[in-house]
């Protein structure tokens, strides 16, 4: 599930200390995407075509 700083990080600062707080308890591991990226096989991943799209509730175009 990814987070966005400019949300979570503001208006939603306690609730996002909680649900931290939860996913540590239950023993999920939080890092950040860097972590992950480099333990990825790059030359390994399937690569597909996207585009550009309004998505309901986006305030811009995300990629699909």
């Amino acid at each position: 599930m990814p987070v966005h700083a400019e949300v979570e990080g503001g208006i939603f600062q306690n609730q996002f200390r909680e649900l931290l707080k939860k996913a540590l308890n239950m023993g999920i591991e939080v890092v950040p995407l860097k972590v992950i990226k480099e333990k990825l096989d790059i030359k390994t991943l399937p690569i597909r075509k996207y585009k550009m799209e309004s998505l309901p509730g986006r305030h811009s175009a995300c990629a699909v």
